[in-house]
Parts: structure tokens; sequence; C-alpha cells
């Protein structure tokens, strides 16, 4: 039974985004890890940890036998690191590969979203069958993570990322954000959080819009556009709600932020918001609840099951993700009621105390990693 200290984990993941980033930098803390690297960002100096970029992922004109060499140097090398555990996230066909070439080892795969019925009755379960357990932000997750024939009585957890504190925490409002983005040093910041895809409801928002300035005309509302690179319909999403804005008259209330992923970055621009609208109609659990938390930002959510065990009547407002009036009258209830949002922000700062600790999450995480060496080093 290896200790905390001499647990070496590779971690499978795309590095590209600052959930994993500040993962990879908090479990290195407290064990050996190493990164596979599966996503498109190139560069990795920034990683004081073993890298194993994925090589081979653009096209190459290679017979089978040669793809076949070329994934055993690659796997090869990886082995020399000697990880007791593989953790694999979002991507379930790295759990097959993985059994593959390193049969012995235990792996451990985290959703990061919902999976569509006909995925995880396919091939992309199939894969999954490949892991030794599983972890996920919410029950629900877990839940269809055990729907997949075989799966059933796989060892899981639920896991939050938790919040790095020593980026997420209260400051002041950024008077520069403010001049950046032209909105006055009196205005009110309304940040619709997430990236702009459809799933994530920013239309719901924009639709409420005219409602909260009848009320507010000083509310600005400000949306960042985090990966619009990586999904064919970021843009036309992005165009779509500003023709609307337009319509409506709003767009001069309205600002866009091309990328945001330093964490200093967004945690200043949760520190200047007077209200974190996020209404998607389906999720796991976001990083977005605990680091608006945990910067004093009251928070407008949708009514999910997934939040449940952490979002109550104290911490946030919580409405169904697509009724635009009770979403206006949040945002409107939490702008004009200075004692309403004191209340939101020490009931969230409270919540990060008890359930959302980025050094405690851990803890949990590698208790549970250990069983799972455990339970497969017994069959």
């Amino acid at each position: 039974m290896p200790s905390v200290e001499k647990m070496r984990i590779l971690i499978c993941t795309d590095p590209g985004t600052v959930h994993s980033q500040r993962f990879i930098e908090s479990l290195g803390r407290k064990a050996k890890v190493a990164l596979f690297w599966y996503g498109d960002k190139r560069d990795f100096s920034g990683y004081e940890i073993p890298c194993y970029p994925l090589l081979w992922k653009k096209p190459v004109k290679v017979r089978w036998f040669g793809r076949i060499l070329q994934e055993f140097a690659y796997f090869s090398t990886i082995a020399l690191f000697n990880p007791t555990l593989i953790h694999v996230h979002r991507e379930a066909k790295w759990c097959k590969k993985f059994k593959q070439w390193m049969p012995s080892i235990p792996i451990v795969f985290t959703s990061w979203g919902h999976i569509p019925k006909n995925q995880l009755m396919g091939s992309w379960g199939q894969n999954l069958t490949f892991a030794s357990g599983f972890t996920a932000d919410s029950q629900s997750l877990l839940d269809e993570l055990h729907s997949v024939p075989g799966c059933e009585h796989k060892p899981a957890q639920i896991f939050r990322f938790g919040v790095s504190e020593d980026a997420f925490q209260l400051a002041p409002p950024s008077q520069e954000l403010k001049r950046k983005l032209a909105i006055p040093f009196d205005g009110k910041v309304i940040y619709s959080a997430r990236s702009l895809r459809p799933g994530y409801n920013h239309l719901t928002l924009v639709k409420a819009m005219p409602i909260v300035l009848k009320s507010i005309p000083e509310a600005y509302f400000v949306f960042v556009n985090n990966h619009g690179h990586r999904y064919s319909d970021a843009l036309e999403y992005k165009n779509q709600l500003q023709d609307e804005m337009e319509q409506l008259g709003v767009l001069s209330h309205c600002r866009f932020l091309e990328h945001m992923e330093n964490r200093a970055d967004l945690a200043i621009l949760f520190q200047t918001s007077d209200v974190v609208v996020s209404i998607p109609v389906e999720d796991g659990f976001p990083a977005t609840i605990f680091e608006a938390m945990a910067c004093g930002s009251p928070l407008v959510i949708s009514d999910l099951p997934d939040y449940s065990g952490v979002i109550d009547n104290s911490n946030a407002i919580s409405i169904e993700p697509t009724d635009v009036r009770k979403l206006a009258g949040a945002i409107t209830l939490i702008l004009t009621d200075e004692n309403v949002s004191k209340n939101l922000r020490i009931a969230g700062l409270k919540t990060i105390a008890i359930k959302g600790n980025m050094v405690s999450e851990l803890d949990g995480l590698l208790d549970y990693f250990q069983i799972v060496i455990d339970e497969d080093g017994n069959h």
C-alpha cells in the first residue's frame, strides 16, 4: 500500500483549461504526478513535472504496424514514470488505450459533464469499462456512469475540484477592469459566466436585460468567450446573442471579453461583479459556483439536481433556467437590496469553507485513489 507521498499519478487530461491547470498544480504538491497531454495546447514549459504530449495527434501516414510501433515507443516512455494509478479526465477512449499498454495499472475516470444516452450505451461506454473506478462532481453524473453495462459496481466518489483560494478570494472591485470595459465607476456589473455556447443559455439573460435595465439603468452585462476557438458553434452563437441585443436595444450595455483563462484575471472579474449568472439547462457542478462564492459574488443559478448538496436557499438564488422574468427579478433583487446581497455573500463564503476547499477535496480524492489501488490489487 503506497503512502500518498509515494503515490505516482499519471494525469491524462487537456491542460489547456483553468480547471486542469489548478488541479495538476495542487495535486502535485501532495503526490508525485506526471501529465499525459491530449489537448491542443503545446506550451508545457510552465509545468515542473514530467510531461508526455501526444505527439501523433496530427495525421501521419503510416501502415498499421508502424502505428503500433509508434504507440509502443510512446507508452514505453510513459511507463518509465512507473505510475501507481492513471487518472483519466473526460475522454473515455484513453481508459481502453492505457489498459491495452499498461494493463496492471488501475485507472480512475473523471467525468466533466453529462454524456448522451446513445454514447453511454455505445463505444464510449465500452471504453469506460476499462476503468477501475469513477469520480464526478455530482451524484447524477455518477449515476450515469454506473448505468453503463459492466460498470454498475465500480467504486465511485463525488469529487468537486474545489477552489484555489490563493487566486479566488475577497478583494475590492477593479476600477481598472471597469475602465477597460468602458463601464462607469458606479456601474453595476452582471457577469454571465461560462463559455459562449448554446447549452449555457446566455440567451435567457439577454431577454431579461430590458426588464433589469428598466429598474437599474446603470447595469452592464459582461460575457467571456473562453474556448471559443475550439467550438464551431461559438462564433455563430455570439452573433446570435448580439443580434438579439441589438433588436432589444441593450447592446450598448453589453461587453465581450474574447478570452480570459488566467486565474488572476478571472478572479478580478468575479470580484468586480455585483451579480454572477450561470443558468445552463443541464450541467455537472461547475467551478464557476465555488469561484464566485470565494470572491464574494452573489449568484443566480439554475435549479438543477446536480447542484444539490452544495446549493441551498441561503447561498444562491436558484431559478428555472428559461424563466426570463424570474431571472430579471433575481438580478434586480440582489442589486437593489443590500441585505440580500450581503447574506448571499456571507453564506457563499461559509459554503467555501465547508465544501469548496481544494485542499480538503484533494485529500478525499487521494483517499479514494488508495481504495481503488487496494481493490484493484485484490482482484
